[in-house]
């Protein structure tokens, strides 16, 4: 009986030789040139600047597929039959999660992982994620320092893992204080 799916989406973006800022990359265009979502500046981009993401996706996909007691999926409607959901945090930035959510509804058991989830957990607990885990980050100043460096952060962070029956919510943290 397969019991498991897990949903994948790979996104790609640039940044902005004029603003700095990063653009998302919502097709695939291989014309030379992409335009920057804030500013509107055309740019030149090099075509073959794809053969790394798409090697990747094309990695990501051949996860697919089905294997002795779970099966991955990249189709999200197929969790819908789902009792165990596992997803990265990335829901969070990529603006999928209502979607995502949406699409697990039989999920009893709903996880999501990964450093993105640096956030308050009582919203997404409240709307049935199950767990959380991220990082806990030991020491503030030199994590900061080592992301700026570009040094490792080993020792610098913990994982942690809190379920609702863990977490006694904000007010009651706020309460200790």
């Amino acid at each position: 009986m397969l019991r498991c799916v897990y949903w994948v989406r790979v996104s790609a973006e640039f940044q902005c030789r004029a603003c700095g800022h990063a653009s998302p990359l919502n097709y695939l265009d291989l014309d030379g040139s992409v335009c920057c979502a804030r500013c509107g500046l055309d740019q030149a981009f090099a075509a073959s600047s794809w053969r790394e993401a798409l090697e990747h996706a094309h990695a990501v996909a051949d996860l697919a597929g089905s294997a002795e007691g779970y099966r991955v999926t990249l189709d999200a409607e197929e969790l819908a039959t789902c009792d165990k959901v596992v997803s990265t945090s990335t829901l969070l930035l990529n603006d999928t999660l209502d979607r995502m959510l949406g699409c697990c509804s039989s999920a009893q058991w709903l996880a999501l992982i990964g450093p993105s989830l640096g956030c308050l957990p009582d919203g997404l607990l409240a709307r049935g994620v199950t767990l959380i885990g991220g990082n806990w980050v030991l020491d503030g100043p030199a994590y900061v320092d080592a992301l700026r460096s570009g040094e490792q952060r080993r020792g610098l962070a913990q994982k942690v893992a809190i379920t609702a029956a863990d977490y006694p919510g904000f007010e009651a943290l706020l309460a200790r204080l």
